[in-house]
């Protein structure tokens, strides 16, 4: 089965989310000049709860700032992080209620061969939406546009599991992140697979499906690494459905799901 590496995208994950693991799995750029950053990013930090997670499994924090939220009612920041030898780490996108409230990842991409410095929210394809400038160790920067490799849309994930990994279609893979149900992945063929990054391992119970309006019944082969550990029969409904994760795959470091050829997905998620 060959598999794709989600290109570049501008995307995820509660799982409700996809995208790449590393940096040539981006849409990359090595100019600043197509962009405008929003008046109101702030340069101070901005601490998350997410912070203490990430030192808790031996990463550092070397960003944590405040930015502008996709969704009103809402403050947001992202989140960069690399591990103690500077050669992995990700970024995080993490939105809390105006006032007070409880704070939910939205996004999350993680490299597993570079460590990012820096991220900025910045306008580059002119569509009204923010998209992601990621400013990696050693100079080199990557552009992730929404709605072509991601979306900063989508509910929150309710863990910190990564949206990048591998995937065939991974043009289309962000719809079934995009909390809409109008928008949908359908799987290119046999056994189409998308991964989810666990670098956290985050404790992991659930996986939550939608299918789209044709309600195709559908299965979806459940892996824990390279290991097959279930199989999840989806009903012809457009009803969310949710369906509980074998033991195996709760702290694995990455679920593979496997999925029928022609099964149309509008929102999935594993939390």
């Amino acid at each position: 089965m060959k598999s794709l590496k989600l290109a570049c995208v501008a995307v995820a994950l509660v799982l409700l989310g996809c995208g790449k693991s590393s940096e040539e799995k981006a849409a990359s750029s090595e100019s600043a000049d197509s962009a405008s950053a929003p008046t109101d990013t702030s340069d101070v930090a901005f601490p998350s709860a997410i912070d203490s997670t990430l030192t808790g499994r031996g990463f550092q924090v070397v960003q944590d700032r405040r930015v502008p939220s996709q969704q009103s009612g809402r403050t947001a920041s992202t989140v960069v992080y690399q591990s103690a030898d500077g050669t992995r780490g990700g970024v995080l996108y993490v939105q809390r209620p105006i006032g007070g409230g409880p704070e939910d990842v939205v996004w999350h991409w993680y490299f597993g061969e570079a460590a990012p410095d820096s991220a900025q929210v910045v306008e580059i394809s002119g569509d009204g939406l923010w998209d992601i400038r990621v400013f990696m160790a050693g100079g080199k920067t990557l552009d992730l546009i929404q709605r072509q490799s991601f979306t900063l849309m989508g509910p929150p994930f309710g863990t910190a599991i990564a949206v990048n990994g591998a995937a065939l279609a991974p043009s289309e893979l962000w719809k079934c992140f995009d909390g809409s149900d109008t928008t949908v992945w359908e799987a290119p063929s046999s056994n189409a697979s998308i991964e989810f990054l666990n670098p956290l391992r985050a404790p992991l119970s659930e996986v939550d499906v939608r299918l789209g309006d044709r309600k195709r019944p559908g299965t979806l082969e459940i892996y824990a690494g390279s290991s097959k550990v279930q199989t999840i029969d989806l009903a012809a409904t457009s009803e969310p459905q949710r369906f509980q994760l074998d033991a195996a795959v709760r702290d694995a470091p990455m679920i593979r799901v496997e999925v029928k050829s022609g099964t149309e997905i509008s929102e999935m998620g594993i939390r």
